[in-house]
């Protein structure tokens, strides 16, 4: 992963959902507190250590210096003892007058508050020579008959003329809905050299897509260099439409059923003189309705038996499919109701989502927080090993803060709270937000279908940035049954 990503990650991916962000970086600190290193990253050509055998840049500081690599071209140079931060912010000042030091900022530690980052500034990575553009990319609607209402793409392409040496380790698949004025990575990095490639998360019905796709490098130094852009490509898909979304299916007597307008991709994207809608209303005691006095927005029932409650089921076609508003998502889990931001006034109306999907058993998100413990809503959703247990990584170095008795471990396990009750199993409860099951019980997750993969760089009382930037490191290069974690996942530090 490039050193952006990981700075971006720890900055800007804070996930807030129902309440403050109880971890991030502090932006306000005391001259009293203590700091325990840099972190730092060096200039072109430079080695890590210098001709008298000490971590370069060791001589702007004072004391004994150790140099730790984390990976990316970052290095953490460790105080023998922590010292107050005004006199490191000191010391951090001289270092990045100097030329041999392209970055440095302090290691600062991540404490319980809502405060924004210290620093938004993103050291740049060394590149070796980006490969040409791949050649002859073509895109063509591939919607399937097993799934007539997911919009889905096939695109093709040739592997660029020249690599300069190196590897092709993936591809980067861009895409634009604005006619090409801006583009936004679709696919960070397929994580294999194949020429093709079906999308569909992302991809909406009747709108055009503009793609281009640029190929990823190795040349054995550790450092992926992204490519030229190919040729662009244009495509939009039409599909069978969406289910109606009905508020309720049961009415009482005769009146109109309203629903939910249908956007231009849940009509499949058909214009609304080209779908058409149906209702059918049913009564164990009375005889059945149907209605073709519908519109976009309701059907009329004028002839139902008054006072007979009736179930009303909704069906839209057009010429690739009909749907029916019953197979829209039930949520059946205890609590849901209280999850204002999924579907209350001021929520993402998530049910509406879940008609298109709930997620894939081959997405994982990594959880970069205080670890996991065991709960019946996120353990289904959990990666395992091969003997069932838990597949993760504990990255807090600190022994104390740890609490389990050792520094860095392959145990992902929270340890609970601190004396003052900092850490309340935040990292179950950022988990559970995004996959806790949907099983008549708890909350609803916003993805249950997807995976977890739990990671701990926070402690009973925090942790350093150091942690963290091993965290994202080793989930960027893991891969979970052959696919690397970065095509698909978003880094969580909550």
């Amino acid at each position: 992963m490039k050193t952006s990503q990981i700075f971006s990650a720890l900055s800007l991916s804070i996930l807030i959902i129902g309440g403050p962000v109880p971890f991030a970086l502090a932006a306000e600190v005391k001259d009293t507190e203590l700091v325990s290193g840099v972190i730092v990253q060096y200039s072109d050509g430079v080695s890590p250590i210098a001709a008298n055998g000490e971590p370069t840049g060791a001589n702007l500081l004072r004391g004994e210096i150790t140099s730790e690599d984390l990976g990316a071209g970052l290095y953490v140079l460790e105080f023998s003892t922590p010292i107050q931060i005004s006199t490191a912010q000191d010391w951090v000042g001289r270092m990045k007058f100097d030329r041999r030091i392209s970055f440095a900022e302090l290691n600062y530690t991540v404490e319980p508050t809502s405060l924004a980052p210290q620093s938004n500034r993103i050291p740049i990575l060394d590149k070796a020579r980006p490969a040409s553009g791949p050649r002859s990319l073509t895109a063509r609607a591939a919607v399937t008959e097993d799934f007539p209402d997911r919009a889905r793409i096939r695109l093709n392409w040739t592997r660029p003329a020249n690599r300069y040496g190196a590897k092709i380790v993936g591809y980067r698949v861009e895409y634009s809905s604005n006619g090409g004025q801006s583009y936004r990575t679709l696919i960070n990095n397929t994580g294999n050299s194949l020429t093709r490639l079906f999308v569909s998360d992302g991809i909406r019905a009747g709108v055009s897509y503009r793609f281009r796709v640029r190929a990823i490098t190795n040349d054995g130094t550790g450092t992926d260099t992204v490519g030229a852009s190919s040729n662009t490509v244009s495509r939009s898909v039409f599909t069978a439409p969406k289910p109606v979304f009905l508020p309720a299916n049961t009415r009482v007597g005769p009146g109109p059923i309203r629903y939910r307008a249908q956007s231009l991709s849940d009509r499949g994207g058909f214009s609304e003189t080209r779908i058409q809608y149906r209702a059918v209303a049913t009564s164990d005691s009375a005889e059945t309705f149907e209605s073709t006095s519908c519109n976009l927005r309701r059907c009329r029932f004028p002839d139902l038996v008054p006072d007979v409650p009736y179930t009303i089921e909704v069906f839209a076609s057009n010429a690739l499919g009909t749907s029916n508003s019953a197979s829209r998502v039930e949520v059946d889990d205890a609590f849901f109701s209280f999850q204002w931001y999924l579907n209350g006034q001021y929520g993402v109306s998530i049910p509406s989502a879940w008609v298109y999907s709930k997620g894939d058993n081959d997405k994982v998100v990594a959880v970069i927080d205080t670890g996991i413990v065991s709960h019946e809503d996120v353990d289904a959703s959990l990666t395992r090993n091969a003997d069932g247990s838990v597949y993760g990584y504990d990255f807090v170095s600190n022994i104390e803060n740890a609490g389990d008795g050792d520094g860095a471990d392959s145990d992902p396990t929270d340890e609970g709270n601190d004396e003052e009750g900092g850490n309340s199993y935040h990292g179950t409860h950022v988990a559970g937000i995004i996959s806790a099951a949907h099983n008549f019980q708890g909350t609803a997750g916003i993805a249950p279908n997807i995976r977890i993969l739990p990671i701990r760089a926070l402690g009973r009382d925090g942790g350093k940035i150091s942690d963290l930037v091993r965290a994202v490191n080793w989930a960027a290069g893991k891969k979970i049954r052959g696919v690397p974690l970065n095509r698909y996942s978003v880094s969580v530090i909550n």
